[in-house]
């Protein structure tokens, strides 16, 4: 997965890499984040890796984290150029607070003390007697 990631930016780099780190998407992203929070976001994310046990508080804390981050730039934004240049204006896009929903609905639907999804949560499973089980198709659910 790691290597598509790379190869899906090399013709990027290959065109023009100057511009490409300069002004590419990492760098324009990363601009709107101070240096401390990005160093807090990258230790908070080490740390839970190596402490969480379970599927659900991993979740749990990628949402927290990404919510956490998101909410600092957004006051820091506030602060620096006030409430009407940032939320009504091209400040800040409250659009990101939604990066950390589908990891806080998926750690909702977690048991307590489990790590297995229930049955049906993603995908349809297979019926196992050959046929479709998507009842415009001809099958059964």
């Amino acid at each position: 997965m790691f290597v598509g990631f790379l190869l899906s930016l090399v013709p990027f780099l290959i065109w023009d890499w100057r511009h490409f780190i300069n002004f590419g998407p990492f760098s324009v992203q990363l601009s709107a984040l101070p240096t401390w929070l990005l160093i807090l976001a990258t230790a908070s994310s080490i740390y839970c890796s190596l402490r969480i046990d379970s599927l659900k508080r991993t979740y749990s804390s990628v949402s927290y984290i990404l919510f956490g981050v998101i909410c600092v730039a957004f006051i820091v934004k506030v602060l620096n150029y006030g409430w009407y240049e940032a939320v009504l204006r091209d400040g800040f896009d409250i659009s990101y607070f939604g990066f950390a929903l589908p990891f806080l609905l998926i750690s909702l639907d977690f048991p307590e003390k489990g790590t297995k999804l229930p049955d049906g949560v993603f995908a349809v499973r297979p019926t196992g007697n050959g046929t479709h089980p998507n009842p415009a198709k001809g099958g059964t659910l």
